[in-house]
């Protein structure tokens, strides 16, 4: 029942998609809290999330959104990705315009020559540089958005989490930060 459930869930996604004007659709990913496909439009790229039912929502994406309109508007260094929100009575999602690149982890950083690492390391602090100098009001307005300062112990409960459950649906490919980096990161 959920294999034709899911089946069928996807291709009603996927024309719902196509009436919208996406072309090339694959699914991608099935992740803890959403679905992801990669689809075409006018010639660009783009990562679609869809929220899962009992994920962290629609919500969750306006506030990303208005995140990452106040940061492209504001940092120059990097590129940014630019996102689109659709909400219908039929499916809500994000467009997400895709971005080439690499992702970053510790061992690809240790194999870089020591020039590499400089200029890695300059483009870094570059965008930090930008994003510490975006004025903290222009974030005032978008609903829901926790402020405080994150505790350490929370962060590596987070990460614990994280990790478990990656192991626990046997998806250890999927790691986006190992041990070592998380705990570098709590320290």
């Amino acid at each position: 029942f959920l294999q034709f459930y899911f089946v069928s869930a996807k291709e009603n996604i996927e024309k719902i998609l196509k009436s919208q004007g996406f072309s090339n659709i694959k699914l991608s990913y099935i992740g803890w809290s959403s679905v992801a496909y990669n689809a075409m439009f006018d010639e660009k790229d783009y990562i679609i999330r869809i929220p899962r039912i009992g994920g962290s929502g629609f919500d969750t994406y306006i506030k990303e959104h208005a995140i990452l309109e106040i940061i492209a508007g504001n940092i120059k260094s990097v590129k940014v990705p630019r996102t689109h929100l659709y909400e219908s009575d039929e499916l809500k999602y994000v467009a997400h315009e895709k971005i080439i690149g690499n992702g970053f982890n510790i061992d690809s950083f240790e194999k870089l020559s020591n020039i590499e690492q400089d200029n890695f390391c300059q483009s870094a602090a570059n965008f930090l540089s930008e994003l510490h100098s975006i004025n903290i009001d222009e974030f005032s307005n978008i609903s829901g958005l926790r402020w405080g300062k994150l505790e350490t112990k929370y962060l590596r409960e987070c990460f614990e989490k994280y990790l478990k459950f990656l192991k626990e649906e046997k998806w250890e490919e999927s790691f986006v930060l190992s041990k070592r980096e998380i705990d570098t990161f709590c320290n």
